[in-house]
């Protein structure tokens, strides 16, 4: 059985600081993967307007590439409203 671990967030901007978290995670945790899953909205801030999807998992890509053990996960762009944790969990 395989361990993964998920790291949700609207990276909107995605940061150094995410990237870190990320890494952290993995050398702490020791997951077999490390799947990042960028929120189409975040429900803590509603009200912002966030960046067009594709730039942003575009980002995410580049962001994330030195991080061997991390996988960007889409699909709660493919759900296309707004994302928590459990819908993610639960697919």
């Amino acid at each position: 059985m395989k361990r993964i671990g998920l790291f949700g967030g609207s990276f909107d901007p995605v940061h150094n600081g995410h990237v870190l978290r990320a890494r952290a995670a993995l050398e702490e945790l020791s997951p077999d993967r490390l799947f990042i899953v960028p929120a189409t909205r975040s429900p803590f801030q509603p009200e912002q307007q966030p960046a067009p999807p594709a730039a942003r998992l575009l980002l995410r890509h580049v962001a994330f590439a030195i991080c061997k053990d991390c996988q960007i996960d889409p699909q709660a762009f493919a759900r296309g409203r707004m994302s928590h944790s459990f819908d993610t969990i639960h697919a």
